[in-house]
């Protein structure tokens, strides 16, 4: 019997290990065999499929350049950067195909622009006059092969734009929302500043800075990939949408606030959205939404009943709404209820729903969608911080989800997904729709973050420099092996 069971774990990690392909592997030239790698950037040049990976340790900056067949053609490096500049917030790429990663300080009181040019065998590093002493930032995005970067003025509401090309030029464009209302979870009148940096001001939680310098409490959303409940629980979050960036809040319970900029025109908007559960006091109450296409998902959760509903932000009509009490079993839900995460990493299921609502409302409640193959898979339920601590810790941190700031959220939110969808805390559903939100029988199947989870468990290994991107319809893993030969692996992941 110990054969047969040893036999069918054997086969079931072979399945396993073969579905998932390798696509490349190449020595690095590290100038010390134990250098640590701090961050790992992924660019992709659309056009022709290549792919520029940048390897940062405290000193240098190594660039390594694959075509479309992930095959090593080119290598480039920077040394001797100043090793004050830890955090990479952006990248651009030039028309003649040179690379640009905007490096700053862990107070983001000082930039440079490092430059990459394979075709010119050359790399530079140029400081940046960036002035942020009345501005605290709020976040970047790389977009139209350009680095926009976003600061609100203290104690007010006005958002300043930094445009920022390959070259380190820049130009600034300033919005004053100042004339606009916008409340608290007291609805109390308050600034964007206000909004935005919860430390300062009249926000419950912790903050996901790792440093005493003001940085607003903000989480970048990519609709492309599945975002986990573990993120879009926080409740500020920053989205790009074709050519406008959308900032919502959802500190007040009973109105989600967003802004709208066209990164053309810089014309702008902003608006308030009611929530399900209007009527029922804030203390009795958990809400969050997210944005996707030109539909807001919004969740209200109570410890007796879950609602969430969608609605379109161009006329505020709803479209749908799904309601489950306590006593009811959730019949919109595609999965059972799933409680993921916490110290020991454990998987439980169970079908009660008293019990999924009690623990989603003792903890930061959150809704995500995302859309594929003509269908809405929306996850909705909560996390709750948990003490990680030793090897359980996520980037850093004593917190796990709320990890010390490092900038990968910037620049690559696949990787910070994962890495909280990887180390934390969380209760859910998996739900599906059609178009029309019309609710689908059938089962979701494991998304990227399960398949790349197992494939970590099964091989055991701790590789440093982590990196996962999407490259065109896949997901690809990149990890460095330093001892003994250095190499870094590139492993791909089908969704």
């Amino acid at each position: 019997m110990i054969k047969k069971i040893a036999f069918f774990f054997l086969l079931g990690t072979s399945i396993l290990l073969n579905a998932q392909q390798e696509l490349t592997s190449f020595r690095i030239g590290m100038k010390k065999s134990n250098a640590f790698i701090e961050d790992v950037v992924p660019i992709i040049n659309q056009s022709d499929g290549t792919i520029s990976l940048f390897l940062i340790d405290s000193k240098n900056v190594y660039g390594y350049l694959l075509n479309d067949q992930f095959k090593l053609i080119d290598s480039l490096n920077l040394e001797n950067k100043n090793k004050n500049y830890a955090s990479i917030i952006g990248y651009c790429m030039s028309k003649d195909k040179d690379y640009s990663l905007l490096l700053t300080d862990n107070f983001t009181n000082k930039f440079a622009i490092v430059t990459f040019s394979y075709s010119g065998h050359q790399s530079t590093l140029n400081d940046l006059d960036l002035d942020f002493k009345n501005e605290v930032y709020i976040q970047s995005i790389n977009h139209n092969n350009k680095i926009y970067l976003f600061t609100v003025t203290k104690k007010s509401s006005i958002i300043n734009i930094y445009s920022i090309d390959n070259k380190g030029l820049t130009s600034k464009k300033t919005l004053n929302f100042n004339n606009k209302k916008f409340i608290d979870f007291k609805n109390k009148e308050v600034t964007l500043y206000q909004l935005l940096l919860p430390n300062n001001s009249i926000l419950k939680g912790k903050p996901l800075i790792g440093s005493s310098k003001d940085r607003a409490q903000i989480v970048k959303i990519n609709n492309d990939i599945i975002n986990p409940i573990d993120i879009t629980s926080s409740l500020s979050k920053f989205y790009v949408q074709n050519n406008t960036a959308f900032l919502t809040f959802d500190e007040n319970k009973d109105f989600t606030q967003l802004i709208s900029i066209d990164l053309s025109s810089f014309e702008n908007n902003s608006l308030q959205i009611k929530k399900p559960f209007f009527d029922i006091e804030e203390n009795h109450k958990k809400t969050n939404s997210f944005l996707l296409d030109n539909n807001i998902f919004m969740i209200s959760s109570t410890k007796d009943a879950v609602t969430f509903v969608v609605k379109d932000i161009k006329d505020n009509a709803q479209i749908a709404q799904f309601t489950s009490l306590k006593k009811d079993t959730i019949d919109f839900k595609n999965s059972p209820i799933i409680q993921v995460g916490g110290y020991y990493d454990k998987y439980r299921e169970f079908e009660n729903t008293q019990k999924f609502l009690r623990k989603i409302f003792f903890g930061d409640v959150g809704i995500s969608a995302y859309k594929s193959d003509n269908t809405y898979q929306v996850f909705i339920g909560g996390k709750v911080d948990y003490n990680a601590g030793g090897a359980g810790m996520v980037m850093g941190t004593s917190i796990s989800s709320r990890p010390s700031w490092s900038g990968t959220e910037s620049y690559n939110p696949t990787y910070f997904a994962y890495n909280l969808y990887a180390g934390t805390l969380s209760t859910y559903v998996k739900c599906l729709f059609d178009t029309s939100f019309n609710h689908l029988d059938g089962e979701i199947k494991p998304n990227i973050y399960d398949q790349i989870k197992e494939y970590k468990e099964i091989q055991k290994t701790t590789p440093n420099a982590k990196t996962i991107f999407k490259y065109k319809d896949f997901y690809i893993l990149g990890s460095y092996f330093p001892w003994p030969h250095q190499v870094y692996r590139l492993r791909k992941f089908e969704d």
